[in-house]
C-alpha cells in the first residue's frame, strides 16, 4: 500500500505564514504537555530520590519544562515536513520505506541525533542545562551519552515514530483553524458562526 503523500494546500503567502506559526504553536504546546507528563511520571519513577521534585507527593504529578519549547515547535514544524518529503522520495526507491516498523526505527534514530545535537548546543556550549541524563546508570554502566541522550527513552522515541504520521497529519490539518482564529483575534473579526443573530 502506497503512503499517502502529504502536500500543502494552496494558500496566500500571509495565510501560509499564519498557518506555519499556528503549527509551530501547536507543536510547542504538545511538546510542553508531553515534557511535563514525562518528567512527572517516567523521569520521577526512574530517578526516585534523585528526581528534582522528589519531596513532592507523586500523585501531584508535577513535572517541569522550559520556555525553550518554542524551538521544539519550530523544529517539529520544519523537520517533520522535511522528514515526510524524504520518506515520500524513499518510497519509490525501496519498499522497506513503506514498512511502519522500519520508519519508526528511523524516526527514533533521528530523534536521538537531534536531541544529541541540541544538547551539545544548548547544554554544553551555551550552558543552559535544560536536561541532564547523566544519572541514568545501570550497574556502573552509563545508559547515556555525555548526559545528552539516554537509551532509557528509546522505547518512547520508537513509539513516537510509530504515531508520528497520524499526529503530524492532525496537527497539519488543525493549524489552518488555529491560524484563522488567531487572525480573527488580531483583526477583531468575529466568525459568522459566533455572531449573534
Amino acid at each position: 500500500m502506497a503512503r499517502t503523500r502529504l502536500r500543502d494546500s494552496p494558500a496566500s503567502g500571509r495565510t501560509k505564514t499564519v498557518n506555519f506559526l499556528a503549527e509551530v504553536f501547536i507543536w510547542m504546546l504538545l511538546a510542553t504537555i508531553t515534557e511535563v507528563w514525562v518528567t512527572a511520571t517516567v523521569e520521577r519513577i526512574s530517578l526516585g530520590d534523585k528526581y528534582i521534585m522528589a519531596s513532592v507527593p507523586f500523585w501531584s504529578l508535577q513535572g517541569h519544562t522550559t520556555m525553550w519549547q518554542w524551538t521544539v515547535g519550530l523544529g517539529m514544524t520544519v523537520g517533520l515536513r522535511l522528514y515526510f518529503q524524504w520518506l515520500d522520495r524513499m518510497d519509490d526507491l525501496h519498499p522497506i520505506f513503506k514498512n511502519i516498523w522500519f520508519t519508526a526505527f528511523i524516526a527514533m534514530i533521528l530523534i536521538f541525533v537531534i536531541e544529541l545535537i541540541s544538547g551539545i548546543f544548548f547544554n554544553m556550549y551555551l550552558g543552559f542545562h535544560l536536561w541532564d541524563y547523566s544519572q541514568y546508570v545501570w550497574n556502573g554502566i552509563p545508559l547515556n551519552l555525555w548526559g545528552q541522550i539516554t537509551i532509557v527513552y528509546a522505547p518512547f522515541w520508537y513509539l513516537a515514530g510509530l504515531f508520528v504520521k497520524p499526529v503530524y497529519t492532525s496537527v497539519h490539518a488543525l493549524a489552518p483553524y488555529v491560524g484563522k482564529s488567531i487572525q480573527n483575534l488580531i483583526t477583531d473579526e468575529i466568525p459568522e458562526e459566533f455572531e449573534q443573530k
